[in-house]
C-alpha cells in the first residue's frame, strides 16, 4: 500500500491489487477532518437592568459545518454554581437567544456563552472563571392605585341644583297663619299642602308653576252661628331666583301671581232667627317667597321657605297668609 499526501489535511489511500498478474492503484480520498470551531458575536450592556423583569440575551452563532447547540451559562453575582439553559435560533437567521424570566434579581447575574458544532467543536464566549456580567438595581416603587391617578377636581355637579335645563317638582306641607281683614275677619292658624313643579331656565333663574289647597281653611263656632271659610285651590306662577352659596347650598327668592278662589259659608240655622248663607269670590294675588335648598344627592333636595300671599278684595275682605312651608325637591 501506497500513501500520499494530497492537499494540506488530505489523506489518500492507494492499495495495490493484483489481478491476473495486474497491479492497479485504487485511491480512496477521506475529506480533510474539521478544526473550525464555531463564531459566536454577543454584544453585552452597559446599562443595568431591572430587578424583576425578564431579559432575554442574543448571539450571532456561525459554523461552516453547522450548529449542533448553543448553550447559557448563568449564575446570580456572588454564588458558585452555574443553571444552565439551551439558547433557540431564531427562525431564518444565525441568531439565538435564551430568556431569563425569574433569576433577574439583584445585585446582577454572570454567564458565558458556549457555542458547538457537528463536528463537536466548541467555543466559549466568556469563562466560568471570568463571566460576563449584568448589573441588577431595584425596580422603581409601584405606585398604589390611588397614587397612579391624578387627584381630579373635586366635582360636585351631581350635587348642584343648579344645571340649566332640570325640570323637578316639589311638593311641601306649609303650616300658615291666615288673616282676613274686612267684612269678615278673623285670625287662625292652618296646615296646607303646597305643589310646586318647574324648570331651571338658567344657573340664576327657574320658572315654576304653583298648586295651593287648605292654606287658608277655617271652621269656627260662635254661639248659634257657625263660620266656615274656604280657601280652594289656588293656581299660580312664580319667578324664582337663585343664589348658589355652595356646591349644595342655594339660597332662593321667588315672586309670584296666583288666582284663589274662596267660599265662605254662614250658617245660623240654630239662632233665634235662623238664615243660611253661602258667598264664592275669586281673585288675584301676589305672592313672594324667600328659602334655602340643600342637595341630598344628584335628585333629591331639601327645601324650606318663608311665604307671604295676599289676596284683595276677596269676599269683600283682604286675606294675608304667611307661614313656612318644609318640601322635599325631585330633580329629573
Amino acid at each position: 500500500m501506497q500513501i500520499r499526501r494530497s492537499g494540506p489535511l488530505a489523506i489518500c489511500f492507494a492499495p495495490l491489487i493484483s489481478i491476473s498478474g495486474t497491479t492497479f492503484a485504487d485511491q480512496l480520498s477521506l475529506p480533510a477532518a474539521d478544526l473550525e470551531a464555531p463564531s459566536v458575536t454577543h454584544e453585552t450592556s452597559s446599562k443595568a437592568h431591572e430587578a424583576g423583569t425578564d431579559l432575554t440575551i442574543e448571539a450571532t452563532v456561525v459554523d461552516n459545518m453547522g450548529v449542533k447547540s448553543v448553550t447559557l451559562y448563568y449564575r446570580a453575582k456572588g454564588t458558585e454554581k452555574y443553571k444552565t439553559m439551551v439558547m433557540q435560533r431564531r427562525a431564518k437567521s444565525d441568531i439565538y437567544s435564551a430568556t431569563l424570566t425569574h433569576d433577574v434579581s439583584e445585585p446582577g447575574f454572570e454567564y458565558y456563552i458556549q457555542a458547538t458544532d457537528n463536528s463537536g467543536n466548541s467555543l466559549l464566549h466568556g469563562y466560568s472563571f471570568s463571566p460576563l456580567l449584568v448589573d441588577v438595581v431595584p425596580a422603581p416603587a409601584r405606585k398604589t392605585a390611588d397614587a397612579d391617578v391624578e387627584p381630579k377636581p373635586v366635582d360636585s355637579s351631581h350635587k348642584r341644583s343648579f344645571n340649566p335645563g332640570n325640570w323637578y317638582a316639589l311638593p311641601e306641607i306649609a303650616f300658615f297663619t291666615s288673616k282676613l281683614s274686612g267684612t269678615t275677619s278673623g285670625s287662625w292658624n292652618t296646615t296646607g299642602v303646597i305643589v310646586r313643579a318647574g324648570k331651571r331656565l338658567l344657573p340664576f333663574l327657574a320658572v315654576e308653576g304653583v298648586v295651593g289647597a287648605g292654606i287658608a281653611d277655617f271652621d269656627r263656632t260662635n254661639g248659634c252661628y257657625r263660620e266656615t271659610f274656604s280657601n280652594d285651590t289656588v293656581l299660580g306662577a312664580n319667578l324664582k331666583g337663585i343664589f348658589n352659596v355652595q356646591a349644595d347650598f342655594e339660597l332662593t327668592g321667588s315672586i309670584g301671581l296666583f288666582q284663589g278662589s274662596a267660599t265662605l259659608i254662614s250658617d245660623r240655622s240654630n239662632c233665634a232667627t235662623p238664615s243660611y248663607s253661602e258667598e264664592k269670590s275669586s281673585q288675584f294675588g301676589l305672592g313672594l317667597g324667600a328659602g334655602a335648598e340643600y342637595r341630598l344627592n344628584r335628585f333629591a333636595t331639601l327645601h324650606g321657605a318663608y311665604n307671604l300671599y295676599y289676596q284683595g278684595e276677596l269676599l269683600n275682605s283682604d286675606l294675608q297668609v304667611s307661614g313656612f312651608s318644609l318640601g322635599y325637591k325631585h330633580q329629573f
